[in-house]
């Protein structure tokens, strides 16, 4: 089983008309929220995600979601350890300090996404698959090759990374 570590949090749109996507252009960012979040003093990393360092952080970023009318969507992106050390190693930004505790996220499946900008393979106009909610063994081993075939096909966005998406629970 691949192991996950946090690279940070997005605050996104509350609403059913929104693909289960890491990349704001399919589940666009709760701006409101979001400058909220940064005004409250969280910083954001390289991954122009919001930095929780601890679960007290995390329960100061839900205080400051819900006191925005917009309805924010607390989202946790996670992506494969192997990588986030790898990035570490190389000084592009790693993962955050946090582990978060199964029960206070509702996971929502998985996007493939290059590693830079969280691009969703997706949402560049190449039909590799279709996303879905499901964990299986198969399918996470065809999010890989998707991921793979993904490098080769949008070589300005390569390399890409099979993305999990979590909903933290307000």
């Amino acid at each position: 089983m691949v192991e996950y570590s946090t690279i940070g949090f997005d605050l996104r749109k509350r609403g059913e008309d929104f693909a289960l996507s890491a990349d704001c252009a399919a589940w666009p960012q709760a701006v409101l929220a979001y400058q909220a979040a940064i005004a409250a003093g969280f910083a954001e990393n390289a991954y122009q995600l919001i930095d929780v360092g601890s679960t007290e952080e995390l329960a100061k970023l839900v205080e400051v979601a819900l006191s925005v009318a917009e309805g924010a969507v607390i989202v946790e992106l996670s992506i494969p350890r192997l990588v986030a050390d790898a990035r570490t190693l190389k000084d592009e930004g790693g993962a955050t300090s946090i582990f978060v505790e199964p029960y206070l996220v509702a996971s929502e499946g998985y996007d493939v996404c290059d590693i830079n900008g969280l691009f969703s393979a997706f949402e560049m106009g190449k039909d590799l698959f279709q996303r879905s909610c499901e964990s299986s063994a198969d399918l996470m081993l065809e999010a890989c090759v998707v991921a793979q075939a993904a490098s080769l096909l949008i070589p300005s966005h390569s390399p890409f990374v099979v993305v999990r998406v979590r909903v933290v629970k307000l």
